[in-house]
């Protein structure tokens, strides 16, 4: 029911349960980051380069190289993922508008010799288009 305060109009979007509602296609794309968050465990480059557009865009980090190609991401990622003895991704939540997903994580990336591990604390940002992830960005949140 529409509330209006200090001139703003208000509107409860949450359904019978609290939880906001969204529509099928937010719940897909979230759906699709989530899985493509889980694939990282595979260490497969080529694999995940499936989840991307043509064209797409990805941001290492804030302010870092910008890939956009497919050949670009495995050619970067393929040797750093191979190196590692295992990675998890800890999605600590995550929300979906329209064809925005952003999510927090926890990067977990483990290397042979534990000093070298690595786990980032991570705000992911996706824009899915047509079922494949066209634009990602990462900020590192700590």
């Amino acid at each position: 029911m529409p509330l209006r305060r200090a001139g703003v109009l208000w509107l409860d979007l949450t359904g019978d349960q609290g939880r906001l509602m969204r529509t099928e296609a937010e719940q897909a794309n979230e759906d699709l980051v989530n899985r493509f968050c889980r694939d990282w465990s595979k260490r497969d480059a080529e694999l995940l380069t499936g989840y991307f557009a043509e064209p797409f865009e990805y941001m290492v980090w804030e302010g870092g190289p910008v890939i956009s190609t497919r050949e670009a991401f495995i050619k970067q990622m393929g040797p750093f993922l191979t190196k590692l003895k295992a990675v998890d991704w800890v999605v600590v939540r995550s929300h979906a508008l329209g064809p925005m997903v952003i999510n927090e994580r926890i990067d977990h990336f483990y290397a042979h010799d534990s000093r070298y591990d690595n786990h980032p604390h991570i705000a992911g940002m996706f824009i899915v288009r047509d079922g494949k992830i066209a634009i990602w960005r990462d900020y590192n949140i700590r």
